[in-house]
Order: C-alpha cells, then sequence, then structure tokens
C-alpha cells in the first residue's frame, strides 16, 4: 500500500513539474545585456518568500474535517514535497502552493455548505411536523452529508447536490389520521433499517 502511494506521488509530482513548465514565464530578472534589473527581487528572495508561504500554509490549513481526508493529506504531502525542493524549482513550488490554495478553498466551502445543510435538516426536525417517510428521507440525507465530509471535493459536491433536495413526501397535517387506507412502499425500507 505504501509502495503504491509512493508512486501516485511521484506521478502526481511530475505532473506538477509538467504543469509548471507550461505555464512558467521566462525570469524578467535580467536585461538583455544580462546585467540585474532593480525592480524584481533576486531568485533567493523568492525561494526564501515561496518556501515561507508554504510552510504558513500547511501548518493553517489543517481547519473544518481533514483529519482522515485523504484527498487533504495527498495535496498537503505534494505541497510538502514541493516546498523542499531547491530554488531551481521555484515555478513548481509557485505552481504547487496555488493548487493547494484553490483545492483547500474548494474543500472549505463544500464542508460549509454540507454543515449548513446538516442544520437545515435538523431544523426540520425541530420545527415542522415531519411525516413519518420525511423524517428518514431527512436521517438518510443526513446520515450521507455526514460521511461526505472527509471524502474527496468531488464526493463532496455530488453528495451535496443529491442531498439538498426536499422530501418528496408529504409533511404531517394536523387533521391527518393515522389510517392505513393508502400503503406506502417507504414503510418496507423502514423497517428494513429499524428491524
Amino acid at each position: 500500500m505504501q509502495l503504491k502511494v509512493g508512486i501516485l506521488l511521484l506521478m502526481l509530482s511530475a505532473v506538477l513539474v509538467v504543469e509548471a513548465e507550461m505555464t512558467s514565464t521566462p525570469d524578467d530578472s535580467t536585461t538583455s545585456s544580462g546585467s540585474s534589473s532593480t525592480s524584481a527581487p533576486p531568485a533567493s528572495d523568492k525561494n526564501k518568500l515561496i518556501t515561507h508561504l508554504i510552510e504558513h500554509i500547511l501548518a493553517t490549513s489543517k481547519t473544518g474535517h481533514y483529519v482522515g481526508n485523504v484527498e487533504f493529506d495527498q495535496q498537503s504531502t505534494i505541497l510538502r514535497i514541493a516546498g523542499n525542493l531547491g530554488e531551481e524549482s521555484l515555478a513548481l513550488k509557485h505552481h504547487a502552493y496555488e493548487k493547494f490554495i484553490s483545492y483547500n478553498a474548494l474543500r472549505l466551502k463544500l464542508e460549509g455548505d454540507i454543515d449548513s445543510r446538516i442544520a437545515v435538516i435538523d431544523n426540520y426536525f425541530h420545527t415542522q411536523r415531519l411525516s413519518d417517510a420525511c423524517k428518514l428521507f431527512y436521517h438518510l440525507q443526513k446520515k450521507d452529508l455526514l460521511i461526505a465530509d472527509t471524502e474527496t471535493n468531488s464526493l463532496k459536491a455530488f453528495k451535496l447536490t443529491i442531498n439538498s433536495e426536499n422530501c418528496p413526501y408529504q409533511t404531517v397535517d394536523s387533521d391527518e389520521s393515522d389510517s392505513d387506507e393508502e400503503y406506502d412502499p417507504i414503510w418496507d425500507i423502514w423497517n428494513t433499517i429499524l428491524g
């Protein structure tokens, strides 16, 4: 398993190198005669700055639901590896930093959206008279959303989308009775879960 993770990290590092080379621009710190320009800081200062930024984001990004989140672990490991590279890999370090910032911002936004949806579901239980079918419907949504917090960003977005629907069953009306006139197949599911 560790070998597979190592190979995956090596492949991801190679992809980052290729992407950084494709998006990097030539260094404008020298003029055509080869003398240094006064407007651009030296590469060593840029390297120190990006290394400091990487160390800072690695120290401060452990918020939200990062424990047990494999994608977060992989992304932070890639950034840590990039941060340990030398001055000659400045473009790669910058690219890895920007990629992690983007990933982490999306992760935190999705987790916030999931937490908001869970709060809405909890509010339904406290403020509305729900039918048993709707109680089960929202309970299953909440369960799925709680699990989604530590999954990949793409799974978070997918589960948030499918679990943001309102209950298609009627809520309990004040004049509704407990008659068995209509059979609802949801009770088979309910009995399976409870039984």
